[in-house]
């Protein structure tokens, strides 16, 4: 049985189209993780499904809840090495609830998975 692991990216951009850069690449990571038989769970994916379509709020403290839930479940939390990571907010509120849950964190650049994906 494969590890379940929380995948982490930066969200919030002014520019829509980075935004959906960086949700893309989470969905392509979810991908790669499901066919090496790992469980992927991404807050990001299914919080961006819920602003489109639904118009749900993106600020942070709407999701910061939903989110530690989340990692509560995982075994470990994978961070896409994306352009803003360093500096986001809830990748870093994350990161200090994996300090305090004892969950392993990991850096993942997109070439180690999207060569895998074609």
């Amino acid at each position: 049985m494969g590890k379940r692991i929380f995948i982490s990216i930066p969200y919030t951009h002014e520019d829509p189209k980075v935004v959906e850069y960086r949700i893309k690449e989470a969905q392509k990571y979810f991908m790669y993780l499901l066919s090496r038989g790992d469980t992927p769970i991404a807050p990001v994916i299914i919080g961006h499904f819920m602003v489109i379509n639904f118009k749900a709020p993106a600020a942070l403290d709407r999701w910061i809840g939903y989110c530690r839930a989340m990692l509560r479940c995982s075994d470990e939390m994978h961070i896409l090495d994306l352009d803003g990571w360093q500096t986001s907010n809830g990748v870093a509120d994350e990161r200090l609830a994996c300090k305090i849950l004892d969950i392993k964190v990991k850096v993942i650049f997109p070439d180690d998975f999207t060569e895998v994906l074609g």
